[in-house]
């Protein structure tokens, strides 16, 4: 079966070749041809292969692209660290599970990395939007535990080995959120926001779901909904629309529901 893509995640003394197979029945018929046997009837998720001893790395680790990643990959690298005989802390191996994770992870959201082909791992390819919001909850951190900026950047320095938020890759900034933390940061839960409840929210609630029902709304969900509102008045949610505004989007809900009912009857 020819993989989807190959590539290698390395962090610290571990270095692991990552073969990824569309489904798990992919990997399962792989299994039984390199292992020419399976177990108890068992489906075979994913498994690891030693490497020569003049690979360059220790094995590959053959893992599904539909499979249960957050299962599979930590088992599949500690079977092989066992085999490799190598002796690592838990946390490079927790890392290494980590970076493969990340690299399927942006597979699935992205089919077009899928073509890349080979490539070597020595960072997470964090999204901008997860750097920044992990840079978001650091300055937080940073005011809750009032650093001044002295202290916080000799922490940057101490931990990661940098001199700005900005300059830490992935690894970097879980090790400095494990280290705040340790050092008293408490993260708080958001509040959930309270649906709007008064008269008019609730017709155009149930004007979206009508039209849910009807097939032309693919997402009933509020924050759906809440997307809807903000192209029709550029308000964020429907707590903060007022009376106009309110009646304009239902206006808008029931002519699109009119156009639908005019089409089922044609």
């Amino acid at each position: 079966m020819a993989a989807i893509k190959v590539f290698v995640v390395t962090h610290g003394s571990i270095r692991l070749r990552i073969r990824v197979l569309p489904t798990v029945a992919d990997v399962h018929r792989e299994h039984q041809t390199v292992a020419r046997r399976c177990y108890d009837g068992n489906t075979v998720c994913a498994f690891f292969l030693p490497a020569q001893r003049a690979a360059r790395h220790i094995g590959t680790i053959v893992l599904p692209l539909d499979g249960k990643l957050a299962e599979l990959i930590p088992h599949e690298v500690a079977h092989a660290v066992i085999h490799a005989r190598i002796n690592v802390p838990n946390h490079v191996q927790t890392w290494v599970g980590c970076l493969a994770r990340a690299e399927m992870s942006s597979m699935r959201h992205d089919p077009a990395a899928c073509n890349k082909g080979w490539c070597v791992m020595n960072k997470y390819p964090a999204r901008f939007a997860e750097k920044k919001r992990d840079i978001q909850i650091i300055h937080i951190a940073k005011q809750q535990l009032a650093m001044d900026d002295d202290t916080y950047r000799a922490m940057l320095w101490a931990v990661a080995r940098v001199k700005s938020s900005t300059e830490l890759d992935f690894v970097g900034r879980r090790n400095v959120l494990d280290h705040l933390e340790a050092c008293g940061f408490k993260r708080t839960k958001p509040h959930p926001r309270k649906l709007a409840d008064d008269p008019q929210s609730k017709k155009i609630r149930a004007l979206w779901l009508e039209l849910h029902a009807a097939g032309k709304v693919r997402n009933p969900s509020e924050s759906a909904l809440a997307a809807f509102v903000k192209r029709q008045t550029g308000r964020d949610a429907l707590q903060w629309l007022n009376k106009q505004e309110a009646s304009s989007v239902i206006e808008e809900l029931k002519k699109w529901l009119a156009r639908e009912v005019q089409n089922v009857a044609k």
